[in-house]
Order: structure tokens, then sequence, then C-alpha cells
């Protein structure tokens, strides 16, 4: 792919329901980081 997304951010106060809705949306699986223990 030529213009390959890998990285977004996009707050949200349940983060749990907004990744069940965008890997739904997106047909994917989001992968969950903790950076610098935030």
């Amino acid at each position: 792919m030529k213009d390959l997304v890998v990285w977004f951010e996009i707050p949200v106060n349940d983060f749990i329901r907004a990744k069940q809705f965008y890997d739904k949306l997106l047909e994917t699986n989001i992968e969950a980081e903790k950076i610098g223990g935030v």
C-alpha cells in the first residue's frame, strides 16, 4: 500500500466502546498501547 496509516489518535471518554466502534468501522483490530505510563 502506498498510503498506509500506521498511527492516529482520537480522544475519547470510553476507550473500550470507541475501540469496538472503530474496529467494526475499519474492519480491523486496533491495537492499544500504553506509552510512558499514560
